[in-house]
């Protein structure tokens, strides 16, 4: 029998696909569009609005392999902090210095999320 325990991170940043503020190329729709690749010029991170998620986990597995038996139980809790940051011009237009925002429209929030399992290894 063993048991592990682990911690992970994980920082995802990608462009608003939605809103007044969205960022070409963010979504299947804007790719798209009529008028081809050069309309998706990019000024990354600072060409409209992006959400930050930022995301731990801590897992905890505790394996009956050890003992011949393909078993392995795990539980795992997560949380994921998100923010947009958006900039002073026009969205797709020339790179703005960027600052964090807070609206309706892209608004900060904290998920959580948990999960337990069983992982079976057959021969």
């Amino acid at each position: 029998m063993s048991s592990r325990v682990s911690v992970q991170y994980q920082l995802i940043r990608h462009g608003a696909a939605y809103g007044d503020r969205a960022v070409n190329g963010s979504s299947l729709w804007s790719e798209l569009q009529p008028g081809g690749r050069e309309e998706l010029r990019k000024y990354f991170l600072r060409d409209g609005a992006y959400e930050w998620m930022n995301i731990v986990r801590l897992r905890g597995e505790y394996s009956l392999t050890a003992r011949k038996i393909p078993i392995t139980a795990f539980a795992e809790i997560g949380g994921v902090y998100s923010y947009f940051t958006d900039i002073d011009g026009e969205p797709n237009a020339e790179p703005g210095s960027y600052r964090r925002v807070d609206t309706p429209e892209y608004p900060t929030s904290m998920r959580f999320i948990a999960s337990l399992g069983v992982q079976l290894f057959p021969k």
